[in-house]
């Protein structure tokens, strides 16, 4: 199974590639963190969520309103967006 993946930093636009159908958007993110052990995009107070410094979607929609959130199933083509939160200051 092939995920789109995009993101706003070094990662780029590319291909994920999974070897076994039903891989959710937690397999993704602890992929990622997998490749690049600084990338803790899962996290560590509350794996249940993405930490805060992070913005995740799946097909431009936000994952907080997936019925699954993490835990859901993506399929062939689906597009996971990672992005850095912008922050404000003054």
């Amino acid at each position: 199974m092939k995920i789109n993946l995009k993101s706003n930093f070094d990662l780029g636009i590319y291909d994920m590639e999974f070897t076994e159908a039903g891989a959710t958007l937690r397999d993704v993110l602890q992929a990622l963190f997998r490749r690049d052990r600084g990338l803790d995009i899962i996290s560590s107070a509350n794996p249940t969520e993405v930490d805060p410094g992070f913005v995740v979607s799946v097909n431009g929609r936000d994952y907080m309103f997936l019925p699954q959130r993490l835990d859901t199933p993506l399929k062939e083509g689906d597009m996971v967006e990672v992005s850095v939160a912008a922050m404000g200051g003054g």
